[in-house]
Order: C-alpha cells, then structure tokens, then sequence
C-alpha cells in the first residue's frame, strides 16, 4: 500500500518554517518570529515521521501541500523565487540531511503555478524515490513534458522537444547531489524511458471531446504521476490530483463539476493504478442533521471514486449533544483561538461545562473563520477529503486517518463515540504541550469546568494557537 499526507498548509512559505527574524510579534507567546516558526515547523515535521512512533507513526510515501504562496498568473510555468519556493526547497534540503527523514530519498516535483491573478498559488509535491525499508523505486513519471530552461512551460507529450529543469534548485529537486537523473522505466504508464528530470506535472486539461476544461481563472487541479517497481513484483502506478477549490459557496460546486469533467479524472484507472484526488473542496461533508451529503462528491462518485473520509454508517445520532460529538470527528478546519478568555469562552471552546456539553474530544473549535458568540453548526467545518480510483486491488482496503493535532488520533482516547464515526487509524500524539500537567480531556459532557488560567494556557501560543497558526486545516493521512 502506498501512504499519502495531504494537507492544505495556509500559505506555505519560508516565513512559516524558518523565519529569520528576532522580532517578537504580538500573539505569539512572546517568542521571537523565528522561536515561532520552530513549532510550526516541528509540527508539520511530525506529521512526516518521527523517531518515537507514540508521538507519530505516520510514515508517507507522498507528501502532498497545496497553498503554496506564489506570485502572478499560472500557465504552466514554474513557481518563482519567492517565499513559497523557499519553503519548499528549504524543507526538501531538511528532510534530506536531518534524521529520520533523511534515512529515505526525499525528492519534490518542481512546482507549478495554478490560477489566475489573486488566487494563483502552488503546489508541492514530496515523494521518496527509494525506499530502503520496503526495497521499492519510486520515479516521477509525469504525465507532461517540462520543454526546458529557466522559461521553460509543463507541455503535453508529443507536442514538443523535452528539456532539462534549470540547475540549481529545480534541477536539484530531482536529481540529488551527486546523482545523475533516472530513466523512468518501461513499466510506466507515462514518458518511458525519458529522463525523470524532463517530464512535469500537469494543469491544464480536456473533456472527454479534446475541448479545453475552463477553470475561469480558478486554481486547476494539479496532476502529478509515479511508477513504484520493486523486484520480482508488478510495477504500481499512482496518479494524483491536487486540489483547492474556490472558497465562494457559489464556484466550489462548478470546481467539483470541471473535475470530473477531466478526461484524466473520468478515464477508468490502468491495471495497478490508482487515482488518488485529494484536496480542499470547500464544501462541507456532512448535512446538519449529521447525514452524508451526497451531492458534494457526486459528480466524482458518479464516475467510480470512492469517498475515504465518509460516516461509516447511515444512522447518525439524534440526541443534539450526542450529533455536535459526531460531525467533530469529520473536522477538518478549526477556528481562531479566543482572543480573551473567561470562565464561559474557555469552557465552549475547547471543555464541557456547565452551558455546553462536549464529548472527546471538546469540538467547540470546528470550523472556519474566529471563534463564533454561539456555538451552532460552523459554515464549514469538513472540507477537505480523498478519494480513489482503483484499476485493480481492493478498494476497501484503503484507509484515512484526519491527523486532528489537537488531540491526538485516533480519536478514541476517552470514551466510544457516540454514531460510530471515523475515529483514524494512525498514532498521531496532541501536540498541546502543556496537556500532560493538566488534567485529562473530559471523560463525559458533564465534565467539570477548568479555570481561567488553565483555559489560558490551552488556547495559548505554545498549545492550540501555534497550530491553528500553523494551518487551520487539519491533514489527511491515506493508504491506498
């Protein structure tokens, strides 16, 4: 089985990771800017591995981040020297050279631009070209042409000559130091036999009429391919598509309809491939009554996909506290941490108390935007989610864990969920350092009220709001 992170890190740049700057800004704990920086950059890294498999035992083939901050409009070109692309190469340079991640052959397709204007951003995608645990071979595969040089544009194969990335960082993306670039096997379902470091990722597609898909300006799927081989077995292929819908409620239906008019999405998935389509889809999951929705996804499930992260059964509970617990578990976004607290805020953002019942684990911090006056049902709250597409293999066998770093997966640490909903499958620790000197998560909506300073301390820079800060979406770890 192959294992993909997704996360949408909110503007993914240098200045999230690595921050050079010893200024303290306000809302920070009193840490300086690059003190800061370190715990988001300390939790994005557990989320990647870690030595100690209490903390995280996620361990991904593929990590995939969209919301990479870039400038100007996309049309197939690289991303430019910006902030984003010094995240991304900063990280790909930690991952090869600090342990454990350096244990493995970290390398990232150079990212493209999508979108226009505004909303044009980038994505980014790690792989592990081999795997020294398992013995397989990954290899970029494409499915486009990169047509060379530092102006160079993604091109569909057989529409012109391929050409080598600019050396220096996007050359080095693929092809480490010291090493010369692979030759993508004859196994693959895509540009056999070209060099790894001449082919590119795709964002611009056709129906199933050879007519150009209009995204009207909007961030287009991003579309990246790999072959893993591994001796004496069948090559596998995964195809996957990146994506960040429009946030206006009106576009992020037309975005899910232009997906699945793509003739790459519709097209039945090759004996040992599977289409993989995660993403920010900005519409939420689940009904208020606690029921699938099923018009959000159905122009995808339609056409084959299964939906990963979906209720497990159709009988959510109907006790009102009982179904708050319930879509709690479906998160996927978090609000902004009170910027006051008193008995009553700390209480219903993150506690049962005496006017809000929370069951495990406290889902007072759902959803979008700041933390609201009242706590109905949150605008959006379950947004982001993965689908598959198997051309062969079994697809019940895929599994999602939502990597829910306030509290730690899976989700089950103090009682049984009422509804029986996605609990995750994978170890993953809160990342709310001072939990362990408080007392433990309420056991029951009856669960007593904490004090002041102890809410303070939670919702603080160190706990809750260096991650929120981090992203206010939570990731999805698949196996597939």
């Amino acid at each position: 089985m192959s294992k993909i992170l997704y996360w949408n890190i909110e503007n993914f740049n240098i200045n999230k990771i690595n921050n050079p700057s010893n200024d303290r800004a306000e809302g920070q704990g009193g840490l300086t800017e690059n003190a800061a920086s370190v715990y988001r950059r300390n939790l994005i890294l557990n989320h990647i591995g870690s030595l100690d498999e209490e903390i995280s035992s996620l361990d991904p083939d593929y990590i995939v981040v969209v919301e990479v901050a870039t400038s100007a409009t996309g049309v197939g070109d690289l991303i430019p020297s910006s902030g984003g692309l010094q995240g991304c190469s900063w990280m790909l340079d930690y991952l090869r050279k600090n342990k454990p991640y350096s244990e493995q052959d970290w390398r990232l397709v150079p990212p493209l631009k999508v979108g226009t204007g505004t909303r044009t951003e980038s994505v980014a995608v790690f792989y592990k070209g081999s795997d020294k645990d398992d013995g397989i071979t990954r290899y970029f595969t494409g499915p486009n042409l990169f047509n060379g040089g530092a102006n160079g544009i993604s091109i569909l194969p057989g529409t012109g000559n391929a050409g080598i990335y600019p050396k220096g960082t996007f050359y080095d993306m693929l092809v480490p130091c010291g090493e010369t670039a692979r030759k993508i096997p004859d196994s693959a379902l895509h540009n056999k036999g070209v060099a790894e470091n001449k082919v590119a990722a795709r964002i611009r597609f056709q129906d199933a009429d050879g007519k150009d898909v209009n995204f009207g300006g909007e961030r287009q799927p991003y579309m990246a391919t790999f072959t893993e081989t591994k001796e004496g077995e069948d090559a596998k292929h995964i195809t996957i598509f990146a994506c960040h819908a429009p946030q206006a409620e009106s576009l992020a239906p037309t975005f899910m309809n232009n997906l699945a008019n793509c003739e790459d999405v519709i097209a039945d998935s090759a004996a040992m491939e599977v289409k993989v389509i995660c993403g920010n889809f900005n519409q939420n999951l689940l009904n208020q009554d606690g029921t699938l929705d099923t018009d959000v996804y159905k122009p995808l499930t339609k056409i084959d996909y299964q939906l990963l992260l979906a209720p497990l059964n159709s009988s959510p509970p109907t006790d009102e506290d009982d179904l708050k617990a319930y879509k709690g578990y479906f998160a996927t976004q978090i609000m902004s941490s009170p910027t006051s607290i008193s008995d009553s805020e700390a209480s219903l953002f993150l506690w049962s108390g005496e006017n809000q019942s929370s069951f495990y684990p406290g889902y007072g911090y759902i959803g979008e935007g700041n933390t609201p006056d009242t706590y109905s049902d949150p605008e959006l709250y379950s947004v982001d989610n993965m689908l598959v597409k198997y051309g062969s293999g079994d697809a019940d066998s895929a599994k999602i864990t939502v990597v829910n770093s306030v509290v730690g997966t899976p989700m089950d640490a103090r009682t049984s969920p009422p509804g029986n909903p996605p609990i995750g499958v994978d170890t993953f620790s809160p990342d709310m350092l001072n939990l362990v000197s408080l007392p433990p998560w309420p056991e029951s909506p009856s669960a007593s009220l904490f004090s002041i300073s102890d809410a303070q301390i939670l919702v603080g820079w160190r706990n809750y709001s260096h991650i929120h800060d981090t992203s206010s979406h939570f990731a999805l770890y698949g196996t597939v």
